[in-house]
């Protein structure tokens, strides 16, 4: 071949392979670009070397050319059989090189179309040029399709006509525009899933909105949504896609609940049954199958897939998609499930939030209506009691100011009209010997820790000048406000204490007739003594000796001791009937107080055979009391003491320092009697009640009583069948003592 010659056929040669990288540079721009390069380089090479190189040595070149490239070539001649094939052409094919130099294409590759288009270039003269074009394998399985653009170029050689076939796969770029167009797809899909969640109003209408965008992303026949109640043994479906409206086998709501509540239930176990797995209908017998049991049974469904709708810490529930085959789906359908199930579980897990702060808020404002109903229903039930109660209530400070209004019964006991006492100190109303004694609210309010009550009988005088008798209860208001308060119930007692005058009265009476028959018999003694001392006096008397008269002034002066010891025992005799008519208290000698009951019931205890033993303690300080009144509930408890012993026995009165319940002085009676009944002794104290046929039962409860006015207290410690103990307390500093937890009233 001359040198001109093969110049032009490598010119030619450099204009197709132009045209062919043209192609396949927009085809595969990536994967033809280095073989381009290196084409281009030995075309180049072999223009530079041509002149020098000879016939055979060109065309070893132009074979190098062709074998290296990566485009299949092939020539045909214009009956389409095989002249020549490259290497790449040769082994896409799978099929040696020699094996198809002289074959029919169309024996090989059978297509009329295909035929048809070779045969359009031979007889026109004109190239045709394809991107893109399928290639399925005879098995026609779609996933082994390949992609490639083609061109047929017409050639005339030594004139013989014949075609040249290039081919380049532009699987790759064909791959990459479909997962592209896919992805945008999915966006969009997933964009407009995400909008119709945002709008739907519950998780019915999100689920089913969601079911209608799904098969636009992953391809299945029937799919549903199932939720699991809260109660975590039930499930409801909250949507379905059953495109076939009209078939027979649709899917049943009941049958899918029903199969979803076993599981729930333990049968199989969730962690088994929930999970992103592909499932055959062959597998519906299989226990982990059993949700969906009843979707692989319907006719165009052979395989389905279980995506977990779940959180952190709790299962939702689970989307349900059935397949047409039962094939594992694409990584990127399987990421868009995973997606669309990940919105689905916020979406659920958002509207069960939303619908129980609904609820909640719902439940609230009926809570905040039936307190605001009940409230208000208080008030008007707190407002007629506080207007009718018959004891007087007021709000005070620490200074005992009334602050606020006071009710109609308080007003009333003092005597003042309506708010004339907002503004007014309570303490300034006391009388004027209990005013440094005061009511103790001030130390209740200032030390929280000893006491929240306060309780305090004192004297007032009223806006007329009238004095009566308030017990006064004052309780610490326990909110947070800027000011220490205290809400006061103030009870007028004037008639009770006359009233318990009288029952004290009567009891020193009783008690006196108890003890008429020793006092005679004591003050008959020392008259005798007197008798006979006068009587020896007056026969001194007659003698006229210095020595008779001596004698009788001694005489006299006996008859005189003994007249004094007599008249000693008639005064304590009339102290005993003498009525309570001191109202003020005053610091006495307890010690002093309890040797004079001794000595009253000496007589009394010798009859009975009951000896007495006295403790007393020396350094016990002096309280603050009523002596006659102490005295009187002292003697009580002695007598009834010896009462108890009518077969003599042993009463020991000790007088000692006491801590319990606060600060004071405590008087104990024990004696060896029988003890008291346990049925009787929750009684004891109560008015009226006595076991003994000439009792009046009014002797413990007037003690009582008395020790209770003085802000003491009586306590018993029995042993039935070994006797019993009576602890009189009575507290140092009793003018701001602690409410009582038990008053007399309560008691009866």
């Amino acid at each position: 071949m001359e040198t001109r010659e093969v110049e032009r056929r490598i010119r030619e040669l450099r204009q197709r392979l132009d045209a062919v990288s043209q192609r396949a540079t927009a085809a595969s721009p990536e994967r033809s670009a280095s073989a381009l390069a290196r084409i281009e380089k030995a075309v180049g090479d072999l223009e530079t070397t041509v002149s020098s190189q000879t016939p055979n040595a060109v065309g070893q070149l132009i074979d190098v050319v062709i074998e290296s490239t990566p485009t299949q070539l092939a020539y045909f001649d214009s009956d389409f059989n095989v002249i020549y094939v490259n290497s790449a052409y040769a082994s896409n094919l799978g099929m040696k090189r020699e094996t198809l130099i002289g074959q029919n294409h169309f024996d090989l590759f059978p297509s009329e179309e295909k035929k048809a288009i070779f045969e359009e270039v031979r007889d026109t003269g004109k190239p045709l040029t394809f991107h893109s074009v399928p290639f399925f394998p005879q098995d026609h399985s779609e996933r082994d399709t390949t992609y490639w653009d083609w061109t047929l170029i017409p050639v005339v050689r030594n004139q013989e006509s014949g075609l040249v076939l290039s081919l380049v796969d532009a699987t790759e770029g064909q791959r990459m525009k479909r997962e592209i167009a896919q992805y945008a797809n999915r966006l969009r899909s997933l964009h407009e899933t995400d909008r119709a969640i945002l709008e739907a109003r519950s998780i019915g209408d999100m689920s089913q909105v969601t079911l209608q965008r799904l098969p636009e992303m992953i391809p299945c026949n029937r799919a549903y949504i199932v939720t699991f109640d809260d109660d975590g043994v039930s499930a409801s479906v909250s949507a379905i896609y059953d495109p076939d409206e009209g078939a027979v086998d649709r899917l049943s709501v009941e049958d899918i609940e029903r199969d979803w509540a076993a599981v729930l239930n333990g049968s199989p176990p969730l962690e088994g049954a929930l999970s992103l797995n592909l499932y055959a209908a062959a597998d519906a017998v299989e226990d982990q199958a059993r949700p969906v049991r009843s979707l692989l049974q319907m006719a165009d469904v052979d395989g389905c897939i279980i995506t977990p709708l779940k959180t952190e810490s709790e299962w939702l529930g689970a989307l349900v998609l059935g397949l047409d085959k039962a094939r594992a789906i694409s990584i990127l359908q399987e990421g868009i499930l995973r997606e669309v199930a990940d919105r689905i579980t916020i979406a659920t897990r958002q509207a069960r939030l939303q619908n129980q702060h609904q609820a909640y808020a719902e439940n609230l404002e009926q809570r905040i209506a039936r307190r605001a109903q009940a409230l208000r229903r208080s008030r008007a039930r707190l407002k007629a009691i506080f207007k009718s109660v018959d004891v007087g209530i007021a709000l005070i400070d620490r200074e005992t100011l009334i602050l606020e209004t006071t009710n109609p019964a308080l007003e009333q006991i003092l005597g003042y009209g309506p708010n004339e006492l907002i503004g007014v100190c309570l303490s300034d109303l006391l009388h004027p010997e209990d005013r440094e004694r005061g009511t103790g609210v001030r130390r209740m309010l200032d030390h929280p820790s000893e006491a929240s009550r306060r309780r305090a009988m004192r004297r007032y005088v009223c806006k007329d000048g009238k004095r009566v008798w308030i017990q006064l209860t004052a309780s610490a208001v326990e909110i947070d406000m800027p000011r220490q308060l205290a809400i006061v119930v103030m009870d007028d007692i004037t008639e009770q204490r006359q009233t318990r005058k009288a029952l004290i009265q009567s009891e020193r009476l009783a008690v006196a007739g108890k003890l008429a028959a020793a006092l005679a018999h004591e003050i008959n003694n020392p008259l005798q003594s007197v008798i006979g001392c006068l009587g020896l006096a007056e026969e001194g008397l007659r003698d006229e000796g210095p020595e008779a008269i001596v004698e009788s002034l001694d005489l006299l002066s006996i008859a005189l001791d003994e007249l004094e010891r007599t008249a000693s025992i008639v005064a304590q005799l009339r102290d005993l009937q003498k009525p309570p008519g001191s109202e003020g208290a005053e610091p006495a000698d307890l010690n002093r107080l309890i040797q004079d009951v001794v000595r009253l019931t000496r007589k009394e205890s010798q009859r009975q055979r009951v000896e007495i033993d006295v403790h007393i303690d020396e350094s016990l300080p002096q309280v603050i009391i009523v002596p006659d009144a102490i005295k009187q509930a002292a003697l009580n408890l002695t007598l009834n003491a010896l009462e108890a012993m009518p077969q003599g026995g042993r009463l020991e009165i000790r007088t000692e320092r006491a801590r319990e319940p606060s600060d004071g002085v405590r008087v104990s009676f024990a004696d060896t009697g029988g003890g008291i009944d346990p049925e009787v002794l929750p009684h004891i104290f109560e008015p009226f009640y006595s076991t003994k046929p000439e009792g009046m039962g009014v002797g413990l409860f007037v003690s009582q009583r008395i020790v209770r006015e003085e802000h003491g207290e009586i306590t018993v410690e029995n042993q039935f069948g070994k006797g019993a103990t009576f602890n009189m307390w009575l507290p140092l500093d009793w003018a701001d003592q602690p409410f009582e937890t038990k008053t007399e009233e309560e008691q009866t």
